[in-house]
């Protein structure tokens, strides 16, 4: 009844809305309708109608003359039978001559009649024609909307569409058209090359563009499904169906298949999902795969797939983390070291020097940051030692880094690996990895040198040493020997008398020479770890043009960056200056750009309908020059 209610009004507001229109603009069509319905209405008995008497009354007063020039003027099509609704002015037909009579031509809508009858009454009550729009003809002349648009990437939809809404039992709005498939691409890839240009040596005569080896690098935690269904806490932002593995499946591929990397490395990959269904698909991409499942009871671990087109293996090493013979290294994460070769049709092997592919996933815990560090120790050194054997050869070796690092940019884990070292003594362990601030602890869990046990055979440097054959003494077995222990009374601290020590000859009038500070020294020398791969990150972490921080990964608690892409630049260093890159080695030619926060959680967070994960992929390319004739 409530429907039938606003139908009358909506009705009724419309035809006296109208009415004016009709006895301004009429036709011949117009009249003859009028006079039949005249006619009909006579025949049951009624009086005239209201618009034929309205008629008649101008007729006697303008005469026929008046009428005939009116139609004459403002000539209408034969199909509309009512009042007509003026949408605009528009041109009107070309008739050979320019019309002067001050009336213009509207495009007109078809409006229909239709008896309606007041309910609650068992007779028929009087009735009236009230004005019902048509739809076809309302919508006929207006442009149609597709949808939201949005800048793509290249290779991506050019179009963001939003579905029509749908309002149920309502007949003044369009009909739902056949909905597209829902896609939203808001990641814009970035051209670097004019950045790149303004820092780079001039490019020498003899090297032409067939001599770069261009390839795209992908580093993807695709969250496993075993560990999406032990945390459901952390996704109850999400509908059921962005949940099931099958939809993330075709999801993750529908991403790989779109942009094609030449290297593909993932994270999270759970063994069985990998096995039975990735691997067998990206085989058929022309991928070979490495992988390495977590130590332990653990489901997941590490992939690195690259083109077997492009890259020839040269070497691989499956890193385990766990480490029995160090306290620290006690998880099970796991870490990948890959040296490739990148072939051509043209050039073979020793044309372009190979490429060291490392990916890892630290872990997780924020306030573990001296397990983190420790592991990162772990890979930086075999990434060192594949290095080392390429130079040994007379080659050189540029090296890629990337995956879940799970550290803030800036934080000191990561200021490690783009500033070559870190000096880590006394620092809490939650702000090596900078996830969570424990700044309100009073005693915060520390760390302390030495990092790893010489047993490990890694020195400061990250490179392994030959280990001792030698038994080591009983002083070496303790963590911290009696000379150690002397060399604490030349630190600062222990150089300042108190006030309120008494002073008693021979025992505390003892001052230590300021010549004998060198042990001390040595000390703080033995708390620095460092590294002499010149790393630099593919990202920025900031959106281009604003102030926002880039996100990769997201869920209930928070978005922040800690998936990264690393990888070794040859600069110049001079002081005040920015960085000169040198001839030869890897240059960033573009990036898939990264969103911010605000923007994931405006898709209703992750993963969703676009992105399967609750981790975004980074992509980039680069270009690697052929290397110089010896």
């Amino acid at each position: 009844m409530h429907t039938l209610y606003g139908h009358t009004m909506l009705g009724s507001f419309l035809y006296y809305a109208l009415y004016p229109l009709s006895r301004v603009i009429t036709s011949d069509s117009g009249e003859n309708y009028l006079t039949q319905r005249n006619a009909e209405k006579t025949e049951v008995g009624g009086s005239k109608c209201p618009e034929v008497m309205e008629l008649e009354k101008k007729t006697d007063e303008i005469g026929p003359q008046a009428g005939d020039k009116a139609q004459e003027v403002v000539p209408l099509k034969p199909h509309i039978v009512s009042s007509q609704v003026a949408l605009g002015t528009t041109r009107q037909e070309n008739t050979g001559e320019k019309q002067n009579s001050g009336v213009q031509a509207y495009p007109a809508l078809e409006l229909e009649t239709h008896t309606h009858f007041y309910s609650g009454d068992v007779q028929e009550r009087s009735y009236m024609d009230y004005p019902v729009l048509d739809q076809e003809a309302l919508f006929e002349t207006q442009p149609k909307v597709h949808g939201w648009h949005f800048p793509a990437g290249h290779g991506l939809a050019d179009m963001v569409h939003q579905p029509y809404w749908q309002f149920p039992s309502m007949s003044y709005y369009p009909a739902q058209q056949a909905s597209t498939e829902f896609k939203v691409m808001w990641r814009v890839w970035e051209d670097l090359h004019d950045t790149e240009a303004e820092t780079s040596v001039p490019q020498t005569a003899d090297q032409s563009a067939d001599s770069v080896f261009e390839f795209m690098v992908m580093t993807y935690n695709i969250l496993a499904q075993d560990l999406l269904e032990a945390n459901p806490e952390l996704y109850m932002h999400c509908s059921e169906k962005v949940l099931v593995w099958s939809t993330r499946l075709k999801g993750i591929l529908q991403e790989i298949q779109t942009w094609q990397p030449d290297i593909l490395c993932l994270q999270e990959a759970q063994e069985n999902n990998f096995k039975r269904q990735l691997q067998p698909i990206l085989t058929d991409m022309g991928y070979t795969c490495v992988y390495k499942q977590r130590t332990g009871s653990k489901s997941d671990g590490c992939a690195v797939c690259y083109q077997n087109r492009r890259f020839v293996q040269l070497s691989v090493n499956l890193l385990e983390l766990r480490q029995e013979r160090c306290e620290l290294l006690d998880r099970d994460n796991v870490a990948i070291v890959l040296l490739l070769q990148p072939v051509t049709a043209e050039y073979q092997d020793e044309k372009f020097t190979p490429i060291c592919v490392a990916t890892t996933h630290l872990l997780f815990n924020p306030r573990r940051g001296d397990i983190k560090l420790a592991q990162l120790v772990l890979v930086l050194t075999e990434i060192e030692s594949v290095v080392r054997r390429c130079k040994t050869m007379g080659r050189e070796c540029e090296v890629i880094l990337c995956g879940d690092l799970n550290s803030v940019p800036n934080m000191p884990l990561y200021q490690f690996i783009t500033t070559g070292q870190l000096c880590y003594h006394g620092l809490p362990a939650w702000m090596i990895s900078g996830q969570e601030d424990l700044l309100h602890q009073t005693h915060p869990r520390r760390l302390y040198a030495p990092l790893l046990p010489i047993s490990l055979g890694i020195n400061d440097n990250c490179q392994y040493v030959t280990a001792s054959k030698s038994e080591p003494s009983p002083s070496d077995k303790l963590k911290y020997s009696h000379d150690f222990l002397l060399r604490l009374r030349y630190c600062k601290v222990a150089c300042m008398r108190p006030t309120d020590l008494e002073l008693i000859p021979g025992v505390t009038d003892n001052t230590p020479d300021p010549h004998e500070k060198q042990p001390y020294t040595q000390r703080l020398r033995n708390t620095t770890i460092c590294h002499s791969l010149n790393f630099k990150s593919a990202y920025s972490h900031f959106i281009p043009g604003k102030d926002r921080p880039e996100v990769t990964t997201l869920h209930s608690n928070a978005g922040v960056t800690v998936d990264y892409i690393f990888y070794s630049a040859r600069t110049e260093h001079t002081r005040g200056q920015t960085d000169k890159r040198l001839d030869g080695g890897l240059k960033l030619v573009g990036r898939l750009g990264l969103l911010s926060e605000a923007d994931l959680w405006s898709l209703r967070g992750l993963p969703n309908e676009i992105f399967p994960s609750d981790h975004l992929s980074l992509l980039a390319k680069f270009q690697l020059p052929a290397s110089s004739p010896h």
